[in-house]
């Protein structure tokens, strides 16, 4: 019982999303959300396109979210 607060705590943190950034796409494109500009997202996008062997391109924001193109290297 006394570890309750601590699982807890450690619970409220896992679901409160502070783990990064949300990624979604394919080997395409790739939109990362939140990001307050390109190149907040631009490392994240290179990341994920480079899982692919291509490299982020910008393509634009919709409200909090970076859109990127993935494009042959």
């Amino acid at each position: 019982m006394r570890g309750m607060p601590a699982i807890a705590v450690c619970l409220a943190l896992l679901l409160s999303g502070c783990g990064g950034p949300r990624l979604s796409g394919n080997e395409t494109y790739v939109t990362v959300t939140p990001a307050d500009d390109e190149a907040d997202a631009l490392p994240d996008a290179q990341k994920r396109c480079g899982t692919y062997g291509r490299i982020a391109h910008f393509k634009r924001m919709e409200g909090k979210s970076a859109v990127f193109d993935c494009d042959p290297r």
